[in-house]
């Protein structure tokens, strides 16, 4: 896999920037950077918004791992919410892992709102209506 060119935020800063695609660039947590560095990132768009995701192959079988599912350690069997709901902000401070019931839950005001075509903000009032 080639290494991304990852650029790390100023020194005061506990982040870096990760290119994900021609297009895009994902922002993560400085310390995730030894981890996210053996992969090449893509974005990929899913219903719920745009995603990272890199792509390898073991024994001629092709894999697929998401990159906030990566840095937050996410288990099988449970979804990795973005508390912000910026799916390219994949610091760990903004990743919390649930079970798929809760987090169906938490998006059930946004599924109406988004079917009555109205913009879906977090309480913050600072992201969009993904996840």
């Amino acid at each position: 896999m080639t290494e991304p060119t990852i650029k790390i935020l100023p020194e005061n800063s506990n982040y870096a920037l990760v290119p994900a695609g021609p297009n895009h660039t994902a922002i993560v947590s400085r310390e995730d950077y030894p981890t996210l560095s053996h992969y090449t990132w893509q974005t990929v768009k899913s219903r719920w918004g745009l995603y990272v995701q890199a792509s390898y192959t073991i024994d001629g079988k092709k894999h697929h791992i998401c990159m906030h599912r990566l840095v937050a350690h996410t288990p099988r069997g449970q979804v990795c919410h973005h508390i912000n709901r910026r799916t390219l902000d994949n610091r760990r401070e903004n990743l919390i892992n649930m079970d798929k019931r809760a987090h169906a839950m938490l998006h059930t005001n946004d599924n109406i709102l988004i079917k009555y075509g109205e913009e879906c903000l977090p309480a913050s009032g600072t992201g969009g209506s993904n996840d």
